[in-house]
């Protein structure tokens, strides 16, 4: 099923080494927009660019995967100083695929974080990896595609979201 491999998280800066520890988890997979930055901002937030040193200074890798074109996403990523992996495909397992050979990592020590249960849960299920679904930080400018797959999906994440959480 889709949702027997993840959990949720209310926003991304609610991950924290120690649970990453916990759970064995050395490297991250992101999803950019929505999970830790607005859609169509070119910035993180002041709390999010903290998590993120506090993740990398913990000694967890971070790799961003998007499914946006490469001339949209190494600006962000240089920005913040992280490798990326672009045009993802996501949900088919091929962007995670080469996150994994570009990280080094194995997919058991891995956690992908994203917004999207479409996307990024699926993505991460396909490709074997455990993954962690964020409520979007805002909703209000994404495209129409993505809020019709919002609206298809939500009945069934939100009656997974009540679960608690492995950690």
């Amino acid at each position: 099923m889709l949702f027997d491999s993840y959990c949720h998280f209310e926003k991304i800066t609610d991950i924290t080494p120690e649970i990453l520890e916990k759970i064995n988890a050395d490297t991250l997979f992101l999803d950019i927009d929505n999970t830790i930055k607005r859609y169509g901002d070119n910035k993180v937030s002041p709390e999010v660019r903290q998590w993120l040193d506090e993740i990398k200074n913990s000694g967890i890798k971070i790799i961003l995967c998007s499914n946006n074109y490469k001339r949209n996403v190494k600006p962000f990523a240089d920005s913040i100083s992280l490798p990326f992996v672009h045009f993802c495909l996501k949900p088919s397992p091929f962007g995670y695929s080469r996150a994994l050979i570009r990280s080094g990592a194995k997919r058991k020590n891995v956690l992908v974080c994203g917004d999207q249960v479409f996307n990024d849960i699926l993505g991460a299920k396909l490709t074997f990896i455990r993954s962690a679904l964020i409520e979007p930080i805002d909703c209000s400018n994404e495209s129409s595609t993505v809020k019709f797959r919002r609206r298809v999906f939500r009945r069934a994440y939100n009656r997974n979201m009540n679960r608690k959480n492995p950690f």
